[in-house]
């Protein structure tokens, strides 16, 4: 795996983990109805709108686009927060030793 395959799969895991994260606090993510494309070294992102396709046998196009049968759609209940019972740990962290070296960066996702 090169270095930029690395670079996009952490990038877009990071970004699924926010939006999906968006819609447990029952928000509606920017990713609903979209498609989004990243383009690596520079990462570039486009957004591209999904709309149902009328030929499609899942019937998508016909439903009401606010509330699909069996799911549940952000707005419906009120919002809570997914991480408010949490707080920064009371345990012991380890420190580093040494900087890192210069142009090396770390993703946590």
């Amino acid at each position: 795996m090169g270095a930029c395959d690395l670079t996009l799969a952490t990038a877009v895991a990071g970004l699924a983990a926010a939006h999906a994260l968006m819609f447990l606090d029952g928000l509606l993510p920017s990713s609903a109805g979209a498609r989004w494309e990243a383009a690596v070294p520079g990462l570039h992102w486009r957004t591209r709108p999904v709309r149902p396709h009328a030929e499609c046998p899942c019937g998508a196009s016909l439903r009401d686009p606010q509330k699909a049968e069996g799911e549940h759609t952000p707005g419906e209940e009120p919002s809570h927060e997914t991480m408010a019972v949490h707080g920064p740990s009371d345990e012991w962290r380890r420190k580093a030793d040494a900087k890192r070296p210069a142009g090396t960066w770390r993703a946590h996702v």
